[in-house]
């Protein structure tokens, strides 16, 4: 499912194949799929919403951007998407 939407949106590793730099640890120890479903669930869009859907909202873009300054240990100061702009499509 994951290597289908592209590295821009996910990507998959094996845990022990690969190898992982900090900063993918760190986005993996402050992310993870239940801290993402929760995070969702602010958005009001379900788990049952379809992947292709869910990870590419607006809510999953900032998401990704706010673990990847965070797993650099910056401060991720831009506002959150609100419950109806988060779950639009964001475009690349």
């Amino acid at each position: 499912m994951h290597r289908s939407l592209g590295v821009h949106i996910s990507y998959v590793k094996a845990v022990r194949l690969d190898s992982w730099s900090i900063a993918q640890l760190k986005i993996m120890a402050s992310g993870g799929n239940t801290a993402f479903k929760e995070y969702l669930a602010l958005f009001n869009i379900p788990e049952s919403a379809p992947s292709d859907y869910k990870y590419k909202t607006k809510a999953a873009a900032y998401y990704r951007e706010m673990l990847k300054q965070l797993s650099q240990n910056q401060n991720y100061d831009e506002p959150r998407p609100d419950a109806n702009e988060g779950a639009e499509i964001f475009e690349f």
